[in-house]
């Protein structure tokens, strides 16, 4: 109908004036107006028998108050008339006349008071006609709504409150009691822009709709535009049970949702849904809110006492929940943005998760916030940007997963047994205390940090950041296969580190750590590039340290590598006071190794390797037994004292050792492919030790122990310098180069050797030198000897192929052997003893020097000439062979059966002589000035002529001979019987006296001469000479007894008497005989 015809108005007039004349029937359908309030509300009905309520006339707010002692809405609805105009069209009346209170001044709000004492039951929709207006319902005893709606309203206020007035404006609404029950047929409110409950407690059985919802409980005064709620004084009145109460039936969806619960204590229990289609929802209680399912599309924020989310809860913006104690979600919790909760505890059996579309998909702009005392979370929190959790007692995430962009902790105990925290980016961790065991993860793929104040117990779980891990903790237990691992840099630093027991720390990069005490035991700290250790104590035993780059350890009190193994490929520098690598421990490095300590214990098999350097300086002790350090590179080791009893240093480059106490390298080894230098206060080589360079080798030490097998060696040269050594024993000092040794003493017995093939030097600084038993100094270079004290060279050797110069005090050399392949020099200022098969040898020549000569059954020889100058020689059986020249001076000379040959001139000055047997003897000339000759069974000859200038001559059963001319003078007498002197080119004799019985011959081819006092030639006695014999004697020539004097020339003898009985005197030529007396020559 168009009522805009003038018949349709004229009848919709009637209608209208049918429907106020007819009040009554309003009020049976529950409207009662407050006369006694004031006011010019008016009651009616429409034509189809629907209320009409005449709203009073607004006052100049725009405010239309009305009173009602019952106000109720029946299922056929109720109109609030706000029309201006003669009629107005309406939906639950159609055409009414408008509203003669208004003048022409429609109102803005419509304000129903119910001052009776009934609840109000709204059980149908209420319309305001003609203009729209807010509408407020304000019933202090309770409203329900039973299906109710409204119709051109922009919004519409339910409250239990009383309204209170400013003037002309409504101010607030004063709470104190009273409930809301939605039920029935269901709320739709959705063309409302707003829709309000303002009670102190609301229930909903029903289904709820509306674009923008707000529900404030409570004791509160509500204002009335903002609904800013602030809550009254208590009065002592009981308190609901719930502030609101949606049943599963119950459920909201609103554009936007606020719920406001302000009264202390009282909770709100939302077991419907709850869906905020365009904006947000907002529910703040002061009590507990339990909450099933909500939705927003905006925010979603969430202020309580506690707070229980039992079902799907999400917001297409950000998710705010703050709860003054307990947080609890039981399934799920989700926003497309920022998750914030904050709450004393917060226990998520679920899914919370920031950063998820309304399709599942996820964005890059969720961050996740939790805040609280403890936090329980048996669940997932997941954050797509952040995730930022800080539980200032406990986070219990136990089986429970954290994961974001980054994430961020910050707790006092936290407990990831079998959880797991999982960040794309940065992992941050702050915690009093960290259980990450029975697999628990901690792991980032950019950077992670875990730091706590007290325990970190990583046993069986992990901490892994991809790009970079930080670590800091009391005390961290890494230990059963628990892992810390990081492709990029790992940096720890805890006050106690347990890595026992197959614990591991992993980084593909840098590594720093640093903690009071390190257990490594069968634990592994493997780093990509450089690895820094710090700690007071670190031990490694069975454990393995190692990096593809450096690797620098530091500990401050004592560092335990017992059957472990640090490796450092580009350089491994350790310093600690107390080294422990016992029981084949390793300490390795493809690069340099340094190692500074006080003391290095690294027997049993321990190991330091390096291929191109190790360096060890320690303070104190270095125990090396059955160790070893082996170095492709240099070695330097230097310690107060070393002991490598069966150990190995070793070094492919130079190779110095320096101790400032003893060395015992006893069974040890000392070996270096290039050379060697070493130092030491004593050095204890035996027992197969050894010692030996490629290069020069360079020892200085105290004492020196190379017995038992031990040998000192240089392809190069060796400088020894020392104070006694022991290389007895088959001890050896060798070297291809020269050897340049200087000592306070040197015991070779027993095979002990001293070689070069260059050159020895030897300087025993007055010491002795013991070469017995087959000791040998050899060189083919040169040998300088200096500063002898006693020699032993029993049954030794000392040689070179060159000249050399033995001098000391005493010479034992029985059975020795002394050779030179040139010259040999001896200068003995007491005894040389070259007895029992002796030998001394001076190829180029020999020149000995010394007080006694013992040479008995010795041997003294050269190829070229002997000079020998002794108080006494004994030579006995002994022999004295120059194959040149040979000088002889001494006081005494025993050669009984001894030989004194040379080749060329020999000449004697001798004191005494005895041959008894022997022989002196030369092819050239032989010149013997003595005091007295004892000659017996002996021979004295020189091939080219005899000089023999002699006090006395026993020569009795010996013989003088020369092929040349034999010359004797002698002072006393010539004792010859049954002795031969011959000298085939003439024999000249001068002496006192001379006896020649007893078959004695004194004979000469060439001429025979001998002149004196007394000649003595009987009982066979001869003189022969195939030329003449002269004989002039100042006394007797005694020829009786078959004497006979032979010349095949002519024979002169010339004496004071002459007795020829029973002898011969003839010649071939002229006989002359002259005797101052008679000659008897009976049977002559």
């Amino acid at each position: 109908m168009d009522i805009r015809s003038p018949l349709n108005q004229c009848i919709a007039l009637s209608l209208a004036g049918i429907l106020f004349l007819n009040p009554i029937v309003a009020a049976a359908a529950g409207l009662a107006l407050d006369k006694a309030a004031g006011g010019n509300t008016g009651l009616g009905q429409a034509g189809n028998g629907v209320p009409v309520v005449n709203i009073a006339t607004p006052n100049g707010a725009g405010l239309s108050n009305n009173h009602f002692r019952d106000y109720n809405v029946g299922a056929n609805g109720l109109i609030l008339n706000n029309a201006t105009g003669k009629t107005q069209g309406t939906q639950l009346g159609g055409i009414i006349l408008g509203n003669p209170n208004l003048k022409g001044q429609a109102a803005q709000v419509i304000l129903n008071q119910v001052t009776g004492g009934n609840r109000s039951t709204l059980a149908g929709y209420t319309e305001v006609a003609g203009q729209p207006a807010r509408v407020i319902v304000a019933n202090p005893h309770g409203i329900t709504c039973q299906g109710c709606g409204f119709i051109n309203t922009p919004r519409a206020t339910l409250t239990t409150g009383k309204p209170i007035m400013d003037g002309q404006r409504l101010e607030r609404f004063q709470v104190d009691g009273g409930d809301i029950v939605v039920e029935g047929a269901e709320l739709n409110v959705g063309n409302l822009e707003q829709f309000d409950l303002i009670t102190r407690s609301a229930k909903l059985n029903a289904k709820l709709y509306a674009k923008n919802l707000n529900i404030v409980t409570g004791r509160n005064d509500v204002q009335a535009d903002s609904l800013q709620a602030t809550p009254r004084a208590a009065d002592g009145s009981e308190k609901p049970q719930l502030a609101i109460d949606s049943s599963a039936l119950g459920g909201m969806y609103a554009g936007a949702i606020r719920l406001v619960g302000t009264e202390q204590g009282v909770g709100v229990k939302l077991a419907g849904d709850m869906a905020a289609s365009g904006g947000d929802i907002r529910i703040d209680a002061s009590g507990k809110l339990s909450l099933a399912q909500a939705s927003s599309q905006g925010d979603l924020k969430i202020a309580a006492q506690a707070v229980e989310l039992n079902g799907k809860t999400y917001a297409g913006g950000s998710a705010e929940i703050r709860s003054a104690e307990e947080l609890v979600n039981r399934q799920s919790l989700a926003a497309r943005e920022r998750i914030a909760l904050e709450a004393a505890h917060i226990d998520n059996a679920g899914v919370i998760e920031a950063g998820v579309e309304p399709d599942e998909r996820r964005n890059a702009r969720g961050d996740l916030e939790l805040r609280s005392g403890t936090l329980r979370n048996a669940g997932s929190l997941v954050a797509s940007r952040a995730l930022e959790a800080k539980a200032s007692q406990a986070l219990d995430n136990q089986g429970g997963s954290l994961k974001g962009a980054t994430v961020r902790v910050d707790a006092g105990h936290l407990d990831n047994r079998g959880g797991k925290l999982l960040a794309e980016g940065e992992l941050r961790v702050e915690a009093s205390s960290l259980d990450n065991r029975q697999d628990g993860l901690l792991q980032s793929r950019d950077r992670a940090v875990v730091k706590t104040r007290g325990d970190l117990d990583n046993r069986g779980g992990q901490v892994v950041g991809l790009n970079e891990l930080q670590v800091q903790a009391a005390a961290l237990d890494n230990r059963s296969a628990g892992l810390l691992s990081s492709k990029g840099d790992m940096d720890i630093e805890v006050a106690r580190l347990d890595n026992s027991a197959g614990g591991k720390l992993v980084s593909e990069r840098r590594t720093l750590l640093k903690a009071d005490r390190l257990d490594n035991r069968s634990g592994r700290i493997v780093a990509g590039q450089d690895l820094d250790l710090s700690s007071r104590l670190i031990d490694n035993r069975a454990g393995d340290i190692s990096s593809t780059s450096r690797v620098v350890a530091s500990a401050r009190e004592q560092l335990d590598n017992r059957g472990g193994k640090i490796v450092g490929d580009s350089g491994l520098d350790i310093t600690t006071p107390r080294m422990l690598n016992q029981d084949k421990g390793v300490l390795a490095s493809r690069d340099g190794l340094r190692l500074s300590a006080t003391e290095l214990f690294n027997g049993g098999g321990g190991l330091l390797s390096s291929q191109k350097g190790i360096d060890v300086s320690l303070a104190g002790a270095f125990d090396n037994q059955a160790g070893s350090l082996d170095s492709r590179g240099f070695l330097t080791v230097k310690s107060a004292r070393l002991d490598n009893q069966g150990g190995t240093l070793s070094s492919a480059g130079a190779l110095a050792v320096t101790s400032q106490g003893a060395l015992n390298n006893q069974g040890g080894r000392l070996a270096s492919d290039a050379g060697l230098s070493l130092s030491s206060a004593s050095l204890d080589n035996s027992q197969a030790g050894a010692i030996s360079g490629k290069g020069a080798v360079e020892i200085r030490t105290g004492n020196l122990n190379n017995s038992r097998k031990a040998s000192i060696g240089s392809d190069a040269g060796l400088t020894l310098v020392a104070a006694r050594v022991d290389n007895s024993q088959a001890g050896r000092i060798a070297a291809k180069g020269a050897i340049d040794a200087a000592l306070q003493g040197l015991d070779q017995h027993d095979r002990g050797s001293l070689v070069s093939d260059t050159g020895i030097t030897l300087d025993l600084n007055k010491g002795s030198l013991v070469n017995r038993a087959q000791g040998l100094i050899a060189t083919p270079g040169t040998l300088l000897l200096r500063q002898l004290g006693v020699v032993d060279n029993s049954g030794g050797e000392i040689s070179s192929d060159r000249a050399f110069t033995l001098a000391t005090s005493a010479l034992n050399n029985q059975g020795g052997r002394l050779l030179s392949g040139g010259a040999l020099t001896l200068r003995i200022a007491q005894a040389l003893d070259n007895s029992l098969e002796g030998i001394v040898s001076g190829a180029g020549g020999l020149d000995i020097q010394a007080f006694v000569l013992d040479n008995r059954s010795g041997s003294i020889g050269s190829k070229g000439a002997i000079d020998i100058g002794v108080t006494r020689l004994e030579n006995d059986a002994g022999t004295l062979i120059a194959e040149r020249g040979l000088k002889l001076a001494a006081d005494e000379a025993n050669n009984s059966k001894g030989r004194i040959v040379a080749k060329d001139e020999l000449r004697a000055k001798l004191g005494a002589l005895v041959q008894n047997g022997g022989e002196l003897t030369t092819q050239g000339a032989l010149a013997l000035d003595a005091d007295k000759v004892d000659n017996g069974a002996g021979r004295i000859a020189g091939h080219r002529g005899v000089v023999i200038d002699v006090r006395q001559v026993d020569n009795r059963a010996g013989e003088i001979a020369s092929q040349g001319v034999a010359t004797l003078n002698l002072t006393e007498q010539l004792d010859n019987r049954g002795g031969k002197i011959v000298g085939d080119s003439g024999l000249g004799i001068t002496a006192p006296r001379v006896l020649n019985q007893d078959k004695g011959v004194l004979a000469s081819r060439d001429g025979l001469r001998l002149s004196g006092t007394e000649l003595f030639n009987g009982n066979a006695g001869l003189l022969s000479s195939q030329r003449h014999i002269e004989v002039t004697l100042d006394g007797v020539l005694d020829n009786q007894g078959k004497g006979a004097l032979l010349s095949d020339g002519t024979l002169t003898v010339s004496a004071g008497r002459i007795h020829n009985q029973d002898a011969t005197l003839s010649s071939a030529g002229a006989l002359r005989l002259s005797s101052q007396e008679a000659v008897d020559n009976r049977g002559g």
